[in-house]
């Protein structure tokens, strides 16, 4: 499966948390261990087959969390999620 797309989204979020004006500690440390928690499973498995439910839950419910703090990167967890799902994820 072609993970190019989701590597680059990774590296948005990556970019958008290299920022510490933008986010404050709590936000920070939320999206740093669902970041680590992906890179680990992408690392581990080529295949993306250990992405699994829990996984895409935190993802959602992060989203929820901070779409009304954080808009611009809820959209960039959103297309984590919809590159996930493009792979077969739900």
């Amino acid at each position: 499966m072609p993970r190019a797309p989701l590597d680059q989204l990774l590296a948005q979020l990556h970019r958008e948390l290299s920022e510490p004006e933008r986010l404050d500690a709590g936000t920070r440390l939320q999206l740093e261990a669902l970041r680590d928690d992906i890179e680990q499973r992408l690392d581990h498995d080529r295949d993306l087959e250990l992405v699994d439910a829990s996984l895409m839950e935190r993802l959602d419910q992060a989203v929820d969390a901070f779409e009304s703090r954080h808009p611009e990167l809820t959209l960039h967890l959103r297309s984590v999620i919809d590159a996930f799902r493009a792979l077969g994820f739900r």
